[in-house]
Order: structure tokens, then sequence, then C-alpha cells
């Protein structure tokens, strides 16, 4: 792809969250980029954008410092995405790359051009692989090793994601479940058809393990991980029951579960209103915290 379509769909993906859908489709046409693979370009993007916002929530970088990648055309130089120093004052430079597929490839000699680079440089080269929302971090040399064939659930074990930035899973149990209680007349953050959330339990083994209310702290992070559980489809079937002007529902987990503290983060952003009522993105939201 050359340098003006990189900056054009690069300039498309940072005013888009703040147009209509019509006016969208108006300015693809106008730059010129409705003839490529504009939706697949996008998200490689806006996924660049997602692991900038992990690691600003992870709280792991002293610094982090993004390439513009038309302007190194110029050189035609490979470069990487990212240059993080860690607050550990590890140097790294980072490749971001994605894929909804089990399997994602990568051309071993763009790699070895990526690797010529940090070389040059004076910096290890790692990839930050995204594969079916979940990141890993692998250095250029497993990448290469791999010639490039990389299946997160294969090399797992290989990545650095955890280690370098901090990062911690939580396993969440089979038949875990999620007690909601909502009052139409009552007062509450966490708004819904139902009204306003009053209560939430979390619940395991016909025992209550936490209990949040609309005045406690825990409210938020208790419905941000129902959440979060929803959304990764692993959940069973909605039982619920009306009395007066209160609704309770109850969602239990159909499947065992893995969630990163990730997870929970972008759940939040997706979970966040904007002036005028539309919801985040992570570009909209990448934007709003710079200012």
């Amino acid at each position: 792809m050359s340098a003006p379509e990189i900056e054009k769909i690069t300039a498309f993906k940072n005013i888009c969250p703040y147009l209509e859908v019509k006016r969208q489709e108006e300015l693809v046409r106008e730059l010129g980029i409705d003839g490529v693979d504009l939706e697949r370009r996008l998200e490689g993007l806006r996924n660049e954008d997602e692991f900038v916002l992990v690691l600003h929530f992870l709280r792991c970088c002293k610094h982090l410092i993004p390439f513009e990648e038309g302007v190194s055309q110029l050189t035609g130089t490979a470069a990487p995405d990212l240059l993080i120093q860690l607050h550990s004052g590890e140097k790294l430079l980072v490749e971001v790359k994605s894929s909804e597929k089990d399997f994602l490839k990568l051309g071993t000699g763009r790699v070895k051009k990526y690797m010529a680079v940090a070389e040059d440089l004076g910096f290890p080269l790692y990839f930050a692989l995204k594969q079916r929302g979940v990141w890993g971090l692998f250095s250029a040399e497993h990448v290469l090793a791999q010639t490039g064939k990389m299946c997160l659930v294969e090399d797992f074990t290989k990545s650095e994601f955890d280690a370098k930035f901090g990062n911690q899973w939580y396993a969440l149990p089979k038949g875990l479940e999620f007690h909601h209680l909502y009052d139409r007349d009552g007062h509450g953050l966490v708004q819904s058809n139902h009204g306003p959330l009053v209560r939430c339990d979390v619940r395991y083994g016909g025992k209550r393990i936490m209990r949040a209310t609309r005045t406690d702290s825990n409210m938020f992070a208790a419905h941000m991980l129902r959440g979060v559980v929803i959304r990764g489809e692993t959940i069973g079937p909605e039982s619920g029951r009306r009395r007066g002007s209160f609704t309770k529902l109850v969602h239990r987990l159909a499947f065992p579960m893995m969630l990163a503290d990730y997870h929970l983060y972008l759940h939040l952003i997706q979970s966040t209103s904007r002036e005028g009522g539309a919801m985040y993105d992570r570009t909209a939201y990448l934007k709003a915290l710079q200012g």
C-alpha cells in the first residue's frame, strides 16, 4: 500500500467516530479509498489503538513513542509501530498485528526487515499479536523460528505479554451466576431498559460470594465483570422475574472462562458513552485520553 493511501486510511480512522454513517460513506468516496480492503485495514489500525490503550491501563510504560509509517517510507524503512520503555528501564520495539482467524501468517522477508531496523537502532524487536481477542507478545526470533506462522493457542506459553506488561488472568468457573436487580423508580449509575441497577450479587454453588449496591464502589466492577462474560458468549439463557417496579435478571456462566485484566478495561470503554450519547470505540477513547 502506498504512503498516501496509508495516510488517508489513518486520517479516516481518526475522524470516523465523530461522523454519522452517511457522512462516513461520503468521506470514503471523497478520499478515494473505497477500492481498498478498507474494513480489514481499519480494524488493524483500531487494534493498534487497542494495544496502546491496554498498555496505558496496565500502567507499565515509562515512555510510549509511535512511529509514522508514511514518513518512514521516504527511506524505505520497515518501521515497527512503537518504541516502548517499561518502568523497569527495558526498551523494546513493537510491531502490532491482529487476526480473527486461528492462525496469523507474517511474511519472513518482512520480519527480517523489521529485525534489521531493530538491530541498527539497538533495541530488541517484539511482535504484539492479537488473535480472537487475546493478546500475546513474542520475540522476533521466535516468530522467525516459526517461519512467521503463529497460532496463539499453540504459542501461548512462549508469550511474554503478561511477564513484561504485568497483565493478570482470572479463572471463572462454570455455574458462576450474576443476579441483577433493577428498579424503574430507583437511582443508579448503571442504566438499562429495566431502569437503574440497584443491586448485583455474584453467586456460586448456591452461595453468595459478592454483593454490590448502587452506593457501593464494587457495583461498577461487578456489572463490568458480568458484561465481559456476556460479550464472551459463554453465558447461559437469561432468566428473570418482575415485581412492581423491580426486575431481577439472572445470568449463569455456561462454560469455564478465562479473563485478562485488559478484557475488563476494554469492556469499560465499550460501556462508556461520550457527549451526544454515542458509545466510545477504541479510537475515540484514545483520542479523548490524549485531550
